[in-house]
């Protein structure tokens, strides 16, 4: 399992690149740990975003 702790934005021109580079087309842009939701900001003006998080802390 990878953990990822804090925002994601300095991936975000990585996974703009990848969607490019494989030619992955869709309207829709799922974030299904989105955290503070800086993923799915930066793709909302290209995609309807749809957003989740579920983080359990013991």
């Amino acid at each position: 399992m990878m953990c990822y702790l804090g925002n994601k934005t300095k991936l975000l021109t990585f996974i703009e690149k990848v969607i490019d580079k494989y030619k992955i087309e869709g309207e829709t842009f799922v974030d299904l740990f989105a955290g503070t939701g800086s993923v799915g900001d930066y793709f909302k003006g290209k995609y309807t975003v749809y957003s989740n998080d579920y983080m359990y802390f013991f």
